[in-house]
């Protein structure tokens, strides 16, 4: 798996969690217009930092043995990354401070209640393979956010915890079934084989 793939996938199932638990309106940005905001109240998900987890770092390949086409394929390690997400929760102020305490509060609950997230695997072609959970936490608890006559905001961050990024780059070969070793002494007359499967 490549890492844009598997980054994607997780930020994919990032949405979709919070859509599912906290709010349904969830903006991605990159920064932060409020102007450009279709309608409120609003979840922005800010792209994540991206920092590599070097204490789970490994030197040892990863093969793969397929018995059924007689195959071996060999893969580096993988990498792992901690997705860190900066958000906004953003309601009208003619819904007043409690609109946006009451969605405050459905934002705690749901890290709360989801100390994990899932992730699919996909392969080369896009196919579901697996999946990968990676724990899920805040990392900065709600503060107080730009304000104006339109909107009251909050800012928070979590992080995606030790996200594991496979790389596809491969050395294949044929797998080796069996093999036979013959041991034979003339003099002494005798002869053997050893057969390994």
């Amino acid at each position: 798996m490549a890492l844009s793939e598997h980054i994607e996938n997780t930020i994919r199932a990032v949405i979709m969690l919070l859509k599912g638990s906290v709010l349904d309106n969830v903006v991605q940005a990159t920064h932060a217009d409020y102007g450009e905001i279709a309608r409120l109240p609003a979840l922005i998900l800010y792209f994540p930092r991206i920092t590599e987890v070097r204490t789970e770092a490994s030197n040892e390949q990863v093969v793969e043995r397929k018995r059924d086409t007689g195959e071996f394929r060999v893969f580096p390690p993988p990498r792992f990354y901690d997705l860190e997400f900066d958000y906004e929760l953003v309601t009208a102020t003619m819904v007043g401070a409690q609109g946006l305490s009451q969605l405050s509060q459905k934002c705690l609950t749901f890290f709360a209640e989801h100390p994990a997230i899932t992730v699919n695997l996909t392969d080369e072609q896009g196919n579901v393979y697996g999946a990968d959970t990676y724990e899920i936490a805040p990392t900065l608890a709600l503060s107080p956010g730009a304000v104006s006559a339109y909107y009251f905001t909050v800012r928070g961050s979590f992080v995606v915890r030790e996200v594991r990024v496979e790389d596809r780059r491969s050395i294949t070969g044929p797998l080796v079934r069996g093999f036979e070793v013959a041991y034979r002494d003339e003099r002494k007359e005798i002869e053997e084989a050893y057969r390994h499967l």
